[in-house]
């Protein structure tokens, strides 16, 4: 029986200069991940890492400058990749402490 309601997409990102791929910055993208219903996985140098796995996202060690490519599958696939995809690109999400 086919799935309508699974979507795929995908985005390069190129990491900013300014920007470190840390325990920080990926506990918030897996965060963010993890409040979408579609699987994420996130390639790098052509390994792939579990998007709601702080420990996979780590072991990725994706350096600023280098691109990597965002990658889901489900229902809201398309948002979830541009809300990650923004997450990195724009340094003001990565500032914004978690509220208490």
């Amino acid at each position: 029986m086919l799935s309508y309601d699974r979507i795929t997409a995908r985005r390069q990102v190129v990491v900013p200069d300014h920007v470190r791929l840390g325990l920080r910055t990926a506990g918030r993208f897996v965060n963010l991940a993890a409040t979408y219903r579609a699987e994420v996985k996130v390639y790098h140098r052509g390994v792939a890492a579990d998007g709601k796995s702080i420990l996979d996202l780590t072991s990725l060690t994706v350096e600023r400058g280098k691109t990597m490519v965002i990658e889901a599958d489900g229902p809201d696939a398309e948002p979830l990749v541009d809300a990650l995809a923004d997450l990195i690109l724009n340094p003001a999400h990565l500032r914004r402490r978690a509220a208490v």
